[in-house]
């Protein structure tokens, strides 16, 4: 039951009788799990004791690459549902688009609400005593009503991603996440009898351009590359030769130091050109690959959505609440700091599981009303 339910899910579960691509299920765990530690431990402690700027945390808990490989995923999974679904699966994938995606996202926000009007939120308390002022002291300062948790849950949420009136900041990434999705289906409609050299130049040139335009849509084209290269037969050759398995531990290894060593900002727009190159570099090792398709990298990439939206309530309630509690004690250092992580990440991914399965049952009755098969 459980592989059934995750096998419907890829790319928002409305295709039909294509392969299913499990490592990227995988890669997106391990990605969602990377941001999670980017906000408890880099960005929370990294203030305060610089230890954790080093560079073993700044690669290992890069969560600002970790969202730009989830824009190349996305693409990839799209496409390769796209590819391998006929006329009335491509239908509703478009027309399921939107609803797939906000009943998570809705969940968050409307959690956030309860917390801020219930008076659990520290964020600002917490600001404070992790010298964090300008950032999760900034969280949450409007006026929260009613009318603006549902203006931004069903619609500012994907439309800009810095809408004001944010009730989960973290969530910048669904307005690039929904654009790119329709970019996806637009290109693969509207090029459906191109041949396979031809796409690659093309995909080319419009990620060059969103690059040009300083745009996050650029890693859209890239994933839809992956998808066609394997759909070609391209990615099996590639990792099957012996340039291929060197480029599979050089790609990967070479993103790891650049950003441990090479002093690669986190937040700047190279991200674009190291996420795509990292999972080049993933596609081209077997190893990794297995890495990846296995139980715990699935188990990760299931509840991948559910931590990423919650992550934030968790942040500015409980977690906020301990690192202002322990610093108002005296006792902030990195041993109780990192336990204030940890539990949180914890906490995190305890409330992601049951969000998972409801979010599993919303999809299948989802994919009943827009009448799709079961699988």
């Amino acid at each position: 039951m459980e592989r059934r339910a995750r096998d419907v899910a890829t790319a928002g579960g409305f295709g039909s009788g294509f392969r299913r691509v499990h490592e990227i299920d995988g890669i997106r765990g391990w990605a969602a799990l990377s941001v999670l530690l980017f906000h408890f431990v880099y960005t929370c402690l990294g203030t305060r004791m610089p230890f954790f700027h080093g560079p073993f945390f700044r690669t290992t808990m890069d969560g600002s690459l970790a969202v730009l490989v989830f824009f190349v995923l996305s693409g990839d999974a799209l496409a390769t549902a796209f590819l391998g679904s006929d006329l009335r699966g491509r239908l509703r994938m478009v027309v399921g688009r939107w609803p797939r995606l906000v009943f998570p996202v809705a969940v968050s926000c409307i959690l956030v609400f309860a917390l801020v009007r219930s008076g659990a939120v520290f964020s600002r308390e917490a600001g404070v005593a992790l010298g964090l002022e300008d950032w999760l002291g900034s969280f949450l300062t409007f006026h929260t009503n009613f009318a603006g948790l549902v203006r931004f849950g069903l619609v500012d949420v994907f439309r800009t991603s810095d809408p004001d009136g944010s009730y989960n900041p973290v969530l910048w990434s669904m307005a690039v996440e929904f654009k790119g999705s329709f970019l996806v289906f637009g290109y693969l409609l509207a090029t459906a009898r191109l041949r396979f050299p031809w796409h690659l130049l093309l995909l080319g040139a419009a990620s060059a351009l969103l690059v040009w335009k300083g745009s996050y849509l650029c890693l859209f084209p890239v994933g839809i590359a992956f998808a066609l290269c394997r759909r070609a037969g391209v990615l099996d050759g590639w990792r099957s030769s012996r340039i291929g398995i060197g480029f599979g531990w050089l790609l990967p290894a070479a993103v790891g130091l650049w950003i441990a060593f090479g002093n690669l900002p986190l937040e700047t727009f190279r991200g674009v050109v190291a996420a795509p190159v990292f999972l080049l570099g993933v596609h081209s090792n077997p190893h990794l690959l297995g890495f990846f398709r296995s139980r715990l990298s699935l188990f990760l990439g299931r509840i991948s959505f559910p931590l990423y939206v919650l992550q934030f309530p968790v942040l500015v309630s409980l977690s906020s609440w301990l690192f202002w509690k322990v610093g108002a004690a005296g006792g902030l250092g990195p041993g109780s700091g990192l336990a204030v992580a940890f539990t949180s990440c914890a906490v995190t991914g305890v409330l992601a599981f049951p969000l998972a399965r409801l979010d599993e049952s919303y999809q299948r009755g989802l994919r009943k009303l827009l009448g799709g098969k079961r699988r």
